[in-house]
């Protein structure tokens, strides 16, 4: 069975069995057995936040006016209350934040299917660059087997009912074959070409990465994190291929 993950992570539905949780693509909102990222030293990372003060996704700045996240978390909330937060690694301190003026999901999204699981978000005002506030480039080609990702988010930093972490946390994955990623979720959720499979070996856990954020290789955004079988050691992340959607995106850049 696979959630709508819309649904599931606006409410905030925990499941009351660990095995049934094991089953079940949720949101990806934990980085296991990562670090904390040097101050000022992801630059594109940006938090959403509603009411400009509880972060619900992560998401990657673009442009002066462009964000882009993950479609369960454009959904998630109202573009009226929504804040975008840049240039700092803490939830609780600095950084500046801006207004939402539009929203945009993928045309293609299904929630239920997780496909096509990108949004952009557009900022209501220019977004001011600094050393602390960077875009990141789209990637021009799609990462391969083998390839070693940046993840980056405020995912939880463990299993259970502890709060996120205040800091900005990062953990490298591996980037494994979208043919072998469909063998492993088989019976449990469809794995398509248009997604992104990362794992982490050396004993990190999974569910790594917080909803909506960056993957980053070569300082491209190669990645927009989308979902996970919660917090299984076996089982890789899934994101959304970001090199399959850069025309998708382009188009936007301008608007």
């Amino acid at each position: 069975m696979v959630r709508d993950l819309a649904r599931f992570f606006a409410t905030g539905v925990q499941e009351s069995s660990m095995i049934l949780r094991r089953r079940i693509p949720v949101p990806d909102t934990k980085i296991i057995g990562g670090s904390t990222a040097p101050d000022g030293g992801i630059p594109y990372q940006v938090s959403l936040r509603h009411d400009e003060i509880s972060h619900f996704c992560g998401a990657t700045l673009l442009a002066k006016r462009w964000i882009l996240t993950a479609a369960h978390c454009g959904v998630a909330y109202p573009k009226e209350v929504v804040t975008a937060v840049v240039g700092t690694n803490s939830l609780v301190k600095g950084g500046d934040k801006y207004k939402v003026e539009d929203i945009i999901i993928h045309e293609k999204y299904n929630a239920t299917a997780i496909t096509n699981d990108i949004s952009l978000v557009k900022a209501a005002e220019y977004i001011k660059f600094s050393e602390r506030v960077q875009p990141i480039n789209l990637p021009n080609r799609a990462p391969r087997p083998g390839d070693n990702i940046l993840v980056s988010g405020w995912g939880k930093e463990s299993e259970g009912d502890e709060p996120i972490p205040a800091n900005l946390q990062i953990v490298n994955q591996t980037v494994i074959a979208i043919d072998t990623c469909k063998i492993i979720f088989t019976g449990i959720n469809t794995v398509y070409d248009t997604e992104l499979c990362t794992l982490t070996v050396s004993g990190s856990g999974a569910c790594q990465g917080d909803s909506g954020g960056p993957l980053v290789l070569n300082n491209q955004i190669v990645g927009v994190v989308s979902w996970g079988v919660a917090c299984d050691l076996w089982y890789p992340d899934v994101s959304t291929n970001v090199f399959y959607y850069r025309k998708w995106i382009e188009n936007y850049l301008n608007y």
